[in-house]
This record gives structure tokens, sequence and C-alpha cells, in this order.
């Protein structure tokens, strides 16, 4: 009973005076745990997500590029840069205004439906076909990419745009290989020739 009651050191203060030693040492133990779980928050902290900054299209021997906020800049004001102008004098006034309602169009998708889809044989052969079209940055065929992109923009509740489809697109770049346009063309006439109720119609 005397050991028991010794003055406490700083090492008892840390083990709890006056307990057993094995007891001491659990104490630690959980004290430990509970600092650990603070720590898991900033631990597992997710990285920053890698977004879409470039649009690439490959025609041939030539690589032409667009920046997104060039593109997002358009979608919001209407304004052409001096980036977008170079592609601007070719489309024509009536295209641009057709691009930009593309642009500023807002689609009502669950993220549900969206995976459902995607998942699906037919979502995933159709999202295959367009990753030929539409590639990662380093030339890799975007099914993956495209997939996620379209889940992740869909979780807003306020609808996505195709400029929300562009930002999460998990690559810096996205490449257009205008090769593969004519396949992916024919893809979509014999899917539309299914004659589908788009989604966004159905919850209207």
């Amino acid at each position: 009973m005397v050991r028991w009651q010794r003055k406490i050191t700083s090492r008892q203060r840390i083990l709890g005076a006056g307990v057993p030693r094995k007891w001491a040492l659990g104490a630690v133990m959980a004290r430990l745990c509970l600092v650990g779980l603070g720590a898991l928050p900033i631990a597992f902290k997710s990285p920053p997500a890698i977004s879409a900054e470039w649009l690439y299209l490959r025609a041939g021997p030539l690589k032409l590029s667009l920046s997104v906020d060039s593109l997002e800049t358009f979608a919001q004001t209407g304004v052409v840069d001096r980036e977008l102008q170079f592609y601007a004098r070719f489309a024509g006034e009536e295209a641009m205004t057709q691009l930009r309602a593309a642009l500023k169009q807002r689609f009502q998708i669950s993220s549900v439906v969206v995976s459902r889809l995607s998942y699906s044989p037919l979502g995933e052969e159709a999202f295959r076909q367009l990753g030929e079209l539409i590639q990662t940055e380093a030339g890799l065929n975007g099914f993956y990419a495209m997939r996620s992109s379209w889940i992740l923009a869909a979780t807003n509740p306020e609808g996505f745009t195709l400029i929300d489809l562009i930002r999460h697109f998990p690559t810096r770049g996205i490449l257009f290989d205008a090769s593969r346009l004519l396949a992916v063309q024919r893809l979509f006439t014999a899917l539309s020739s299914l004659k589908c109720t788009p989604l966004s119609r159905q919850q209207t």
C-alpha cells in the first residue's frame, strides 16, 4: 500500500497514477487510439481532384488546343476571347450561337440513373465507342473518364451542363480524335433509331 502512495511522477500522470501497470498501459493505448482517430480526417483527406483544363483536337498531323476557361467564359457571357476567336472565324456566327446554347443547356438526370445506364451492357458499349472519339490527354480510350465525369456531374441537384462534364473529366486535357467522328456518328444514329425518350424529358 505504501508503494501506491508515493509521489506521482510525470510518467505516472501519463499512464495514470494509482492503477496497476497493465491498466495504465491500456489507458495509454486508448488515448493513442483517440488521437489517431482524430487525425483520420487529415490523414485520409482526399487530394484535390484533377479536372480538365484543355481541349485538344487531333486531325491527322494537326493538333489544336483550346482552354476550358475560354469555352466557359463564352458559355456564361457570350464573349469570344482572342483564344476562341481563331475557331469562331471558321465556325461562323450561327454555329457559335448553337454552340453556346448547347453549352448552357442543363440536364436533369440523377447520378443513380446515370450509373445504372453506364454500367449496363448497352451503356458500356456506347461509352466505349464514344471513348474512341473523346480520349484522355494520353490518347487512351475515354470510357472510364467519361463514365466518372457523368456520374460526378449528375450529383448536382440543380442539374449539369457540358461544361460541368468537362470539368469533371479526371485528366488535365481531353483529346478529340477527329478520325473517329464518323464511326461515333454511325453508332448514335443507330441508337437514335431505337426512339428512346431522353431522360431529361422523362422527369418533366
